[in-house]
């Protein structure tokens, strides 16, 4: 929206280019300051539109070339994955474990069995913590 240049009208005198407005109608939704507002913040927001504008596209592509590479990257090693038997295994070994002692204890199955800390993976935890220990206690 650019302000229409008359001969003999400064194009950045408000006070020439809008009317005057009537006495107590000053603040009201027509009144001359608003028109001045939004006269000058066109151009801030069409700047700035464009530049989101701008941004925007950068991101677009950058989302679009991250989602290719993921997929594929996803696509091919989705072809090599495979149950690991041991952890199933070791899994239902420490459930199976876990009800006989419930069961010694006088437990039922029905009744709430608390569940041990121990894991496998809290144990592979903690064998690869002894395993740095002794390495770097050899290393010493």
């Amino acid at each position: 929206m650019r302000p229409r240049v008359e001969k003999g009208i400064d194009p950045y005198d408000y006070e020439q280019k809008f009317l005057e407005d009537e006495k107590f109608k000053e603040m009201g939704p027509m009144a001359r300051v608003w028109k001045t507002f939004l006269q000058e913040y066109s151009k801030f927001d069409s700047d700035m539109v464009e530049d989101w504008r701008d941004a925007l596209d950068v991101l677009l592509v950058f989302a679009g070339l991250f989602s290719a590479v993921v997929s594929t990257f996803v696509a091919q090693s989705a072809q090599t994955l495979q149950v690991d038997f041991s952890e199933v295994t070791a899994n239902l070994m420490f459930e199976v474990i876990h009800l006989q002692r419930a069961m010694l204890n006088g437990a039922t199955s029905d009744e709430g069995i608390a569940h041990s800390a121990l894991s496998p993976t809290t144990l592979c935890a903690y064998r690869a913590q002894a395993r740095s220990l002794t390495h770097c206690g050899s290393r010493a």
